[in-house]
């Protein structure tokens, strides 16, 4: 695009959503080694870290996916001493956490209510409640 349409980093940058920053040392690279720069450069990211690998923590979560299909509520402490057990020393509760999140789990817990709650109290108590403290609120804006 430099060349052949003499655009300048910043216009160059707006077409291609880069920063104007990364388009001029994207420039500079090019000129000191050439296209091999923009060809099979390794990136930034990966598991550089992980304890086991994705294969094998997709094996080691469906242990728990059946329970998880029923409903079943599944506790991550269960997970956790499982996974260290397998592992042969202790992990974060980060790492359980991450390891779900990969494998497209989340967590999902119920919305918390009183066992003796009466139905319909709460729509009666929105009623009666409403008027007077939207007074009160519009008072205290003033």
């Amino acid at each position: 695009m430099r060349a052949l349409f003499s655009a300048t980093p910043a216009h160059i940058a707006s077409l291609t959503g880069l920063s104007v920053n990364s388009v001029r040392i994207l420039h500079s690279r090019f000129l000191r080694e050439g296209e091999a720069c923009l060809v099979g450069r390794p990136g930034r990211g990966g598991r550089r870290h992980g304890l086991l690998g994705i294969e094998e923590q997709r094996a080691f979560l469906s242990r728990y996916e059946q329970a998880a299909a029923q409903g079943l509520v599944l506790s991550v402490a269960q997970i956790k001493h499982d996974y260290e057990a397998l592992l042969g020393h202790a992990v974060s509760l980060t790492s359980i956490y991450r390891m779900m999140a990969q494998a497209g789990w989340r967590k999902v817990a119920p919305r918390p209510y009183h066992p003796k709650k009466a139905p319909g109290s709460e729509e009666e108590f929105k009623k009666s409640i409403g008027k007077s403290s939207n007074r009160r609120r519009g008072r205290a804006r003033r």
